[in-house]
């Protein structure tokens, strides 16, 4: 959301934890959606400065914060994202601590609602960008990750499935943040990042590769090793083999995530056309195509087809 948690709440980088707790406080004050009932901008900004406040009230959240920058902080998936939590995980939200009714009870005379018990409070989800290559998808495998879940840094296995796409979330209970009150902790969900193939296209669990071959070895046929994620395999190609023609091994591709087979890998014939320069080459080819090829073409011209 913001470009600078320190600047939406208005102080300098050096500022205490009270300064920024008062700052937090006097902007809540003025933005918050009770007292802006009718202002969508004032709610924007209300969870603006509470995530700024977020990460700026927990100790280690803020030395991560300082030393790789806003951007780099808000793509690791270990700060917070405000923009799409409703107003009622805000108020069980847990700032260093307190629920929201706790730290800004007096401002509105009792609490929000006029609660002030100090309820549980789930400690919040935590996103990590995970690069995964393209074996551990056919293959899976198992990584260890440094978390920062607001009680200490922890060190953690994960299981990535073979299968995995860049869609896939991959939920690992009670691993995210803390929560607060004797709540429970929040989840860790991990988000697969996939890089395009430079050979492989992906649909699904089915991939396809293109393959080459020129036109006298689709004319007559021929015999190619095929590259597959589990090694290459020789393949036939039949004789008068057409340009874009689908060659199907079964079971080559992708893994289903959740079980149950796998995909199928397609070989996607593409006919190059050779250069000649020889006179002698051009002669031959032009006697063949006279024999083979032109007597279709006059007998359609004669219909008017071509």
């Amino acid at each position: 959301m913001a470009e600078n948690y320190y600047s939406v709440l208005g102080v300098q980088k050096s500022a205490t934890d009270e300064e920024i707790k008062k700052a937090y406080r006097s902007l809540a004050r003025k933005y918050h959606p009770d007292v802006n009932k009718d202002d969508k901008n004032a709610e924007t900004k209300f969870k603006e400065i509470s995530e700024a406040y977020a990460v700026l009230s927990d100790k280690d959240k803020r030395a991560q914060y300082d030393s790789v920058g806003h951007d780099n902080f808000t793509r690791s998936g270990q700060g917070y994202d405000f923009n799409n939590m409703n107003y009622e995980d805000m108020r069980n939200f847990n700032f260093g601590g307190m629920n929201m009714e706790d730290l800004l009870g007096d401002i509105f005379g009792g609490g929000m609602g006029g609660r002030r018990a100090r309820r549980p409070m789930r400690g919040q989800d935590i996103q990590y960008n995970l690069n995964i290559p393209f074996s551990d998808v056919i293959k899976g495998n198992e990584y260890e990750l440094d978390l920062n879940t607001g009680a200490g840094k922890e060190r953690i296995k994960v299981k990535i499935p073979a299968g995995v796409d860049n869609s896939s979330k991959i939920r690992i209970a009670g691993k995210g943040h803390a929560g607060g009150n004797g709540g429970g902790n929040g989840d860790l969900y991990i988000i697969p990042k996939i890089p395009k193939h430079p050979v492989y296209e992906r649909e699904g669990s089915d991939l396809t590769i293109n393959v080459d071959i020129d036109i006298f070895e689709a004319t007559l046929g021929t015999k190619i090793q095929a590259p597959t994620p589990y090694g290459a395999v020789n393949l036939t190609i039949p004789p008068a083999t057409q340009e874009g023609k689908k060659f199907r091994l079964k079971g080559r591709g992708v893994p289903h995530i959740k079980g149950g087979g796998v995909g199928d890998l397609f070989i996607a014939i593409h006919v190059r056309v050779p250069e000649i320069a020889d006179e002698a080459d051009r002669e031959a080819l032009a006697t063949m195509m006279t024999k083979y090829v032109r007597p279709d073409r006059e007998t359609l011209l004669t219909k008017g087809i071509v």
